[in-house]
């Protein structure tokens, strides 16, 4: 292969941009009809245009593998699968909106952008793609329904793989014609209401989707800026493709903001293209990537990179998932990143998230992390069905849990611990913390592996004793080892038994009561 040739082609992609920008305006493709052809003559004519210029830009067209001009006649096109696509109005705003003056002039400042990494449009006459899109109508029309379009092909699967099942209500932050949104709420009867925020020209509703005859009613719109404006307080929190568009330091803030409106069992869904890190490759994502960089200054993250960015926001991200989709682009869901990754199983029985008819007897739940909680809801749900009335399950929480953890009275370490040195206990992450006291939870079994030999000698303990492995004062306390205590299920009556072992023992570990003495056990003066 020459080099020469092969580098002069490349070097002409500006022109194949510019031809796909023209055939799209002029709409050419609706010109010929399906099934025919028709000469340059006839086209030139009826788009009043310039005949020779014409059939030399259909003739570029057809390296494309847009038109085919026939072989038996000079200058006479029929279609290709690709021309006929171009028939469809969102093909042709994707064209006119990557081909848009905006995203042009981005591209002459690669060479500023690769010095200093920022985008430079202020240089090109206008200080953001935003402000651009906000002074030309027609060029922010193009950019929405693009975005619309792509949402409608995107939209079914992320609804499917995202639960608002534990919300009220929800915002889509830059929500542009709302489709996203008229989704979810047509997914999920139960939601009070959406809003959609986005700046102006954007927020209207005012599409073909969205319209006074078919909007939901529980949908609204708000106009505003997710960077400057209040945001409005909800449930829970859709940004889909738009935080790739910033930098950290801005997606940190615009996340800081919503955290701060978020309640203890809110969330925020993040839908966004993902870097697939591909190497020696020719890449059409990896091309926007850097079309991205150029245009709105945003870049595309990595997992490892989106974990990074939102922990610096305060949140915790629950979960990262692969959506696949039929548009082939690698798109990921950050399922519910809320604060510090905690969501209260209290705010959710007392908002009636968890079922009216729990409220009876029998299970009890430990309050936990984000997705686990929402699956052993749904298999209680699921228990719930197939039992009588008479023994419907009953949700038993710690009302003070959850407030604690937000207070910071409870510090939350999802980390198994690895040494124990003296008081100073470290974690699988690397961190240590200094603990006085520590609560081991072995569920039902006799096993006590986290006690060395030598305690367990002076505990007296006998695994093969199924009924007393070890004896206890009351159950709970030894009578040699005093700093060591044991709640467990002994009696009939176990909630209130547990609990009153909970309540002694905290009183003595935090030395708000005093230890009982070998004479008062021996007494069992209690």
């Amino acid at each position: 292969m020459d080099p020469l040739k092969t580098l002069f082609n490349l070097s002409g992609g500006y022109a194949d941009t510019q031809i796909l920008m023209a055939i799209s305006q002029l709409d050419i493709a609706n010109h010929i009809a399906l099934g025919n052809s028709k000469s340059y003559l006839e086209l030139a004519k009826e788009l009043s245009v310039n005949e020779e210029v014409l059939l030399y830009l259909l003739k570029n067209a057809t390296g494309l593998e847009i038109f085919h001009e026939l072989e038996e006649s000079e200058g006479v096109f029929r279609h290709t699968p690709l021309s006929i696509a171009l028939r469809d109005q969102e093909y042709r705003d994707f064209i006119m909106m990557k081909a848009s003056i905006y995203s042009l002039r981005s591209w002459e400042s690669l060479f500023s952008t690769l010095k200093s990494g920022n985008s430079d449009n202020k240089t090109l006459g206008f200080n953001s793609i935003w402000d651009f899109l906000n002074n030309n109508k027609e060029e922010n029309e193009i950019f929405n329904r693009s975005m619309t379009t792509l949402t409608r092909r995107l939209g079914p699967t992320i609804v499917e793989k995202s639960n608002f099942m534990n919300f009220e209500t929800v915002t889509d932050i830059g929500g542009g014609h709302g489709f996203l949104l008229q989704e979810v709420l047509r997914k999920n009867p139960h939601l009070k209401y959406g809003i959609n925020f986005d700046i102006k020209n954007s927020g209207d509703g005012n599409t073909n989707e969205v319209t006074s005859t078919n909007v939901d009613k529980r949908y609204k719109t708000m106009v505003g800026n997710a960077i400057t404006d209040e945001i409005p307080e909800t449930d829970c929190y859709i940004l889909k493709h738009v935080l790739h568009m910033f930098k950290d330091d801005v997606v940190i803030k615009i996340l800081k903001k919503i955290g701060e409106k978020l309640k203890s069992n809110g969330s925020i869904f993040v839908y966004e293209l993902y870097d697939e890190e591909l190497k020696n490759q020719k890449s059409a994502m990896s091309h926007f990537y850097l079309h991205l960089m150029l245009v709105t200054g945003g870049v595309e993250r990595s997992n490892k990179r989106w974990r990074e960015v939102v922990q610096k926001a305060g949140l915790q991200i629950k979960e990262i998932e692969h959506i696949p989709n039929s548009v082939e682009m690698p798109v990921l869901a950050i399922i519910g990143c809320g604060p510090s990754g905690l969501v209260s199983c209290k705010s959710a029985l007392e908002s009636r998230l968890i079922p009216k008819v729990f409220e009876r007897i029998v299970i009890s739940v430990i309050p936990m992390i984000g997705q686990q909680r929402c699956v052993v809801n749904n298999k209680l749900i699921d228990l719930q069905k197939q039992l009588s009335s008479d023994n419907t399950p009953f949700i038993i929480i710690s009302r003070n849990y959850a407030d604690c953890v937000l207070a910071e009275k409870i510090h939350v370490v999802q980390h198994p611990i690895t040494e124990i040195q003296g008081k100073t206990v470290w974690f699988a992450n690397g961190e240590s913390r200094e603990i006085d006291h520590i609560v081991f939870a072995n569920v039902y079994t006799y096993e006590l592996p986290y006690l060395c030999e030598e305690v367990l000698r002076g505990l007296e303990y006998n695994p093969n004793d199924k009924l007393m492995p070890i004896v206890l004062h009351k159950s709970t306390i030894h009578p040699t080892l005093p700093n060591i205590g044991f709640v467990s299920w002994f009696s009939s009556a176990m909630f209130p038994i547990i609990e009153l072992q909970v309540s002694w023992l905290a009183l003595v570990f935090s030395e708000d009561l005093a230890p009982l003495t070998k004479e008062q056990i021996a007494e069992d003066k209690t």
